[in-house]
Formats: structure tokens, sequence, C-alpha cells
């Protein structure tokens, strides 16, 4: 248990040297090149629907794995415990897809 918090410790600690010695992006007044001049691409503009794109997509392809480790789960602690194979046949059976 010990061991386990020194090493927490450690990598706090090396996370937070990670982090204040990165290096900082340059202030937008300084120009690094000719091509900062450039508009970003149109996907960039709008970085809400960006975002609530890439939301969406996340809970479409995790939410089925997730309904899978949470029966795993439920059937180990009730002493059954299954391939993920046949836990996914279950829910289909059971639930189907939806």
């Amino acid at each position: 248990m010990e061991e386990e918090r020194k090493k927490d410790d450690e990598m706090s600690a090396i996370c937070l040297l990670v982090f204040f010695f990165l290096p900082r992006p340059l202030s937008s007044n300084v120009s690094t090149s000719s091509s900062s001049s450039k508009p970003p691409p149109s996907f960039l503009k709008n970085k809400n629907k960006t975002g609530c794109v890439a939301g969406a997509m996340v809970s479409v392809c995790m939410q089925p794995l997730d309904v899978l480790r949470t029966r795993m789960q439920a059937d180990a602690a009730a002493g059954r415990l299954q391939s993920t194979v046949r836990t996914l046949r279950a829910v289909l059976e059971s639930q189907g897809a939806k």
C-alpha cells in the first residue's frame, strides 16, 4: 500500500514537472511563419459543432461496450462468468439492438 502511494506521488511530481516545462505557444502578435495568415479549415471554425459531433461519436461507439461491461460485472457478482461473445448474444436476445 505504501509503495503504491509512493509511486503515485512520484508520477504526480513527474506530471507537474512536464506540465510546467512544456513549451508554451507563442503569443498571437508574433508571426511564426507565412502560413499562419491562412484561415483555419472550415471544420475548425466552429468548435462547438466539432465537439458535439465528437461527443455523439463517442456515445455511439462506447455505449454498447459499456452495456457489455456492466452486464459482465453483474454476471460475475452473481457467480456466472461468461465470455464477451456469450454476453453479447445474451444482451441481443433479451433486449435486442436498439
